[in-house]
């Protein structure tokens, strides 16, 4: 299942436009709720979140992210599992 334009994710973001898919997943520029900021969602594909070891990687290459101080690297302000918010077999950075 993926997001469409409009869609609420976790309570807090409403999907604007999708930005790129790949590989390993999907990208979306969404907008803090309350807050009005904007940020990128990034959901690892269902299928891979199956496999073994590849949703630990994902949440690795959030870390990094995370270890990057620079303008141009996004911040993950959240990393947890969407099946906590019904939505089964996503990860969302």
């Amino acid at each position: 299942m993926r997001p469409n334009p409009g869609d609420l994710v976790g309570n807090k973001y409403r999907i604007a436009r999708l930005i790129g898919d790949g590989g390993m997943g999907v990208v979306y520029e969404a907008r803090h709720e309350v807050l009005g900021t904007a940020v990128a969602l990034k959901f690892l594909h269902a299928e891979l979140a199956r496999r073994p070891g590849l949703a630990s990687r994902f949440v690795q290459e959030a870390k990094v992210s995370a270890s990057i101080q620079s303008p141009h690297v996004p911040q993950p302000p959240a990393i947890r599992p969407l099946r906590a918010i019904s939505v089964p077999g996503r990860l969302k950075i």
